[in-house]
């Protein structure tokens, strides 16, 4: 990201499209940390748009591997958000796939994708 504030704007839109995409790599091979770090991009725009549908999503995945911790990340997430992201985040956890009874840590039902 220091590399990106002083590059040209062609560069830095190359530079923030590489870095979302390694880490929605790294999301998918069920990195939490990557999970953590891109819900709160998508949430604070880091990519260049707000995405608060995006961040849901993620953390939605995220909170379902059974940690009080990732749970209470998501009820904070659902209380900054209005109704219209909330319908839009279980619009794209839908299409999606995701299903409370399925396996929740198979990437194949991942939001990420």
């Amino acid at each position: 990201m220091k590399i990106v504030g002083s590059a040209p704007a062609q560069e830095a839109a190359d530079l923030l499209r590489l870095a979302e995409k390694h880490g929605l790599d790294a999301a998918h091979s069920g990195s939490e940390r990557a999970m953590a770090l891109l819900a709160l991009s998508y949430l604070n725009g880091t990519f260049g748009r707000k995405d608060a549908a995006s961040a849901y999503a993620i953390v939605h995945a995220w909170a379902h591997r059974d940690s009080a911790e990732n749970r209470e990340r998501l009820a904070y997430l659902q209380s900054q958000m209005s109704t219209a992201e909330l319908d839009s985040a279980k619009s794209l956890l839908n299409r999606c796939g995701w299903q409370k009874d399925s396996d929740r840590t198979s990437v194949m039902r991942s939001p990420f994708w």
